[in-house]
């Protein structure tokens, strides 16, 4: 092999280390930002939520139920209401700011569904009930939307 050879080589292995090492930090920093709460509030809030949905600029109340698969360091969930549309699912992911405070992000599931944006809820002192807000883009309005979400742990909606 010549020196152009070597120089390929050199810069494909050098490219690929700079890839692997920008992602273990990406890694590292997204986990290093949400904080471990009390064992017993990570585990209260796996299971199913339901509640709902109201956004400003809007006299519709929906109803949603949250799914929460996974509540560690990183929150992983799934959020469906019902609309004239059909059902939505958003996938979300996030974590504990606080023992009470939690931030998500969520995304539309049906990825030809330009819909994303940001959720943050406080966790009740006795982890039955959440609220908060939530800010992102509705694909219905092509705009940014914002309203309020309550919700209760394991009450089926009527």
């Amino acid at each position: 092999m010549g020196d152009l050879g070597y120089a390929i080589v050199s810069g494909v292995v050098s490219g690929f280390a700079g890839v692997l090492g920008t992602y273990s930090l990406m890694s590292v920093r997204y986990l290093k930002r949400y904080s471990n709460p009390e064992k017993t509030r990570m585990e209260s809030l796996k299971g199913e939520w339901n509640g709902t949905i109201e956004q400003v600029d809007s006299s519709v109340l929906r109803d949603v139920t949250i799914q929460i698969s996974n509540a560690g360091k990183k929150i992983k969930a799934k959020i469906y209401y019902q609309t004239e549309r059909g059902m939505v699912c958003l996938n979300t992911e996030g974590g504990f700011h606080s023992n009470s405070q939690i931030y998500l992000e969520y995304r539309n599931s049906d990825g030809t569904v330009i819909q994303y944006g940001s959720v943050i809820l406080i966790l009740s002192a006795v982890p039955k009930t959440m609220s908060g807000k939530f800010l992102g883009f509705g694909p219905v309005r092509g705009d940014v939307v914002s309203g309020s979400i309550n919700l209760i742990k394991g009450l089926p909606l009527l």
